[in-house]
């Protein structure tokens, strides 16, 4: 077998091999912006990350409502927290509400949305097919 030969194999091979998508496919979470305002937190990029997780901000407000403790209002596309919370402590309450209504249970993907059932509230993954019921 010859170079040429060998080469035009290969490159069949290639074609019948199943595509696969690069570092595109892999999800990079923002970084969370912070500001305050005397005893207000507020979050700069709030809206980002409803955007990024494909979830509602009121949704959303409503988790971190509850989490934090504390009374949270849009103003476009931020939410001002009425306490001064540190960074870290949001940071580690965004990554509950990440784990809890974004990423798939059972593959890991974050290709997934929320619907109501019967009363009650599923997270359904778009790529494997998993539902999960959520509070």
């Amino acid at each position: 077998m010859d170079e040429e030969e060998y080469l035009k194999l290969l490159e069949e091979a290639y074609k019948k091999l199943p595509q696969t998508k690069g570092s595109a496919e892999r999800f990079e979470m923002p970084q969370i912006e912070i500001a305050y305002d005397g005893n207000k937190t507020i979050w700069k990029n709030f809206q980002k990350f409803a955007e990024v997780f494909r979830r509602d901000p009121e949704f959303m407000l409503r988790y971190f409502k509850r989490e934090l403790g504390a009374p949270i209002v849009l103003d476009g596309p931020r939410a001002i927290i009425h306490k001064k919370l540190l960074p870290q402590f949001i940071q580690k309450k965004l990554e509950s509400f990440f784990r809890l209504y974004v990423v798939c249970w059972e593959c890991g993907k974050v290709d997934t949305h929320i619907i109501n059932v019967g009363g009650h509230k599923e997270l359904v993954c778009e790529a494997c097919g998993a539902t999960r019921v959520i509070r």
